[in-house]
């Protein structure tokens, strides 16, 4: 199964442009429109497009760059709305002490490097189809909501 990915957005934030440079090409060969921040300073820059994903390639390097780290994934979620946006992380497996810390921060997945592009595309995928899932549902609450209230309505009128 190919999710429609027209309309979906990735935003990568790295620290190096290689590290974006070796995401790029495997994701927008599936479609996504890829937008780039090569910096962890905020605020992040205005996107004229709110993102589907992001995916952030984060280099721990000791246990200072936690609250560092927590204010990024902070105003990457931000960027979905009323929904926090979700969050792809990419560690090195010397990163993985990791692991916890960036879980209980709202991390929604990890992924361990080295990467294997199937293996990545597939992680997006199922990402995404997650995010398409939760606002149909919420759209089909929505509905019923709206028509349980008309059927109220309704009584009353003819009552």
């Amino acid at each position: 199964m190919h999710i429609e990915s027209d309309s979906n957005t990735i935003l990568i934030i790295a620290d190096e442009p290689a590290k974006a440079a070796r995401l790029t090409p495997i994701l927008s060969a599936e479609g996504y429109r890829i937008e780039t921040v090569l910096s962890f300073s905020l605020p992040l820059p205005h996107m004229n497009v709110k993102p589907d994903l992001g995916i952030i390639w984060f280099p721990y390097a000791s246990p200072e760059a936690l609250p560092e780290f927590g204010k990024i994934v902070q105003a990457l979620q931000a960027l979905g709305g009323a929904e926090p946006l979700q969050v792809l992380l990419i560690i090195d497996q010397d990163g993985t002490r990791w692991v916890e810390p960036s879980f209980r921060l709202g991390i929604t997945d990890i992924l361990t490097r080295p990467i294997h592009p199937l293996v990545l595309r597939q992680r997006v995928r199922l990402l995404l189809k997650a995010r398409q899932t939760e606002e149909l549902n919420e759209q089909l609450k929505r509905k019923v909501e709206n028509q349980e209230r008309q059927r109220m309505i309704n009584a009353l009128d003819s009552a």
